[in-house]
């Protein structure tokens, strides 16, 4: 497990940087501070998600709904070649102290239970974390102290709606003989339970134990012992599938050992392994497929909305490329945020009332009145002269339509399953799936 006692390095940091804690952060001569903590220095995934940020940021300053503009601060929790939930804890409090950002994006699980952890703790239980991780454990009250400050939110659904579907999957494929395989640390740990509470409600299903090997780099030697176990399990017809709950660090080295030393059988991938050089490290998929193996995985269909082709226009003319899965989501969680400070009504928006500001979005505080709006600044001019008249809003974004439960959880979305393609140089779409987990024709 993760832990975050910096000790002297800590308060060092603490006492040296800028003291705005006690304000309620705001505007510097510069603009309105947007922290995010994207590892965009070392992950063509984060970087799509870093950019959908800044697309959404130049659509709401373009708008002119603020007297100041939005200024977006990206501290990078990268050390090495891996995301270090250390860094993204000591970065998300600079930003706090230092940067003066009254809000923050965050990224992928670990990170996200980092920052958590710093925000359900005083002076920063008022700056809310808008984040695309996908661990249910998240919302959870802390595990050593029992705060939850009900600042973090995500714009994409849990893995409890993954496994949902991954399960359906393993019935229909008689794949009932199965382990999780996860990381030895926060995220790990939720993504197992989670397996086997489903496991016992999936008739026939026999669970073969949790297979856990270290968070950060892949580290073969780490790992070896872990990996060999599960591929005797398989030749032993003791398994039929390996579901993964690991991150785009170790998949492909993972997937390349198991498929280059004898696994048999299913190995499906949750959304975080589904890295985009895989099959560059892992060039023997292809011929291990063909023996009758299959490589499956599941993750969000971020690109179901309404406006979801307007918003992958955008970013084309923005970036000169696709975006990647979870872009869409981060755009979402920018435009939540800045809708939030037109709640709150504050000439120069501070974290407490952005925090009230985003209460607005859940379910409980629905009216069924609310005006439609969607994305772009024309759109987002629109969202401010309605709030501002005293109209409420429900927002159409790219992902979708903007909600959350009581917690700051997204309910539900549209999945999808992929697996490689054709020539084994990339993912392709399998299936689609809308909110219900209704199969898309």
């Amino acid at each position: 497990m993760t832990k975050h006692g910096f000790g002297w390095i800590l308060i060092a940091v603490a006492l040296t940087v800028h003291l705005g804690c006690a304000s309620g952060g705001g505007a510097d001569e510069e603009g309105i501070v947007i922290g995010a903590v994207f590892a965009d220095d070392i992950s063509i995934i984060q970087r799509s998600y870093l950019r959908a940020v800044r697309l959404a940021v130049d659509e709401i300053n373009a708008s002119g709904a603020f007297p100041r503009r939005l200024r977006l601060v990206n501290r990078s929790p990268s050390r090495g070649d891996y995301v270090d939930p250390d860094e993204a804890y000591r970065n998300a409090m600079i930003l706090h102290d230092q940067d003066q950002a009254v809000a923050l994006l965050s990224g992928p699980s670990e990170p996200a239970y980092a920052i958590n952890k710093l925000t359900n703790t005083e002076p920063y239980s008022r700056l809310v974390h808008c984040s695309l991780a996908t661990s249910p454990g998240l919302n959870t009250p802390d595990a050593e102290t029992g705060d939850r400050s009900d600042c973090y939110y995500r714009t994409i659904g849990t893995d409890v709606h993954h496994l949902k579907l991954g399960m359906r999957l393993m019935a229909s494929n008689h794949w009932l003989k199965f382990a999780p395989f996860v990381l030895d640390d926060d995220f790990g740990k939720g993504v197992w339970m989670l397996m086997m509470y489903y496991c016992s409600q999936l008739p026939g299903c026999q669970f073969q134990g949790v297979k856990q090997i270290p968070s950060g780099p892949f580290d073969i030697d780490a790992s070896k012992k872990v990996l060999d176990e599960v591929i005797a399990l398989t030749r032993a017809g003791s398994l039929d599938i390996t579901v993964t709950g690991i991150q785009g660090a170790q998949s492909p080295g993972v997937v390349k050992y198991l498929t280059e030393n004898g696994y048999q059988g299913c190995l499906m991938l949750n959304a975080g392994a589904k890295s985009p050089d895989l099959f560059d490290i892992a060039s023997g998929v292809k011929s291990w497929m063909v023996g009758g193996n299959v490589l499956r995985g599941i993750d969000t269909d971020s690109y179901q909305g309404k406006n979801a082709e307007a918003f992958i226009a955008a970013y084309r003319v923005y970036d000169k490329r696709d975006p990647l899965s979870f872009a869409s989501n981060s755009y979402d969680c920018t435009y939540a945020l800045a809708l939030s400070m037109l709640y709150a009504g504050e000439e120069i928006p501070t974290r407490q009332g952005i925090w009230e500001g985003i209460q607005s979005f859940k379910a409980s505080r629905q009216t069924g009145a609310e005006i439609e709006i969607g994305i772009g600044a024309a759109e987002f001019a629109r969202a401010a002269e309605l709030i501002r008249g005293g109209q409420r809003v429900r927002f159409e974004g790219a992902s979708g339509p903007l909600g959350f439960d009581e917690i700051g959880d997204r309910p539900k979305q549209p999945l999808l399953t992929f697996g490689p393609n054709d020539t084994f140089t990339d993912w392709v779409t399998l299936e689609r799936f809308d909110a219900d987990l209704n199969p898309i024709d």
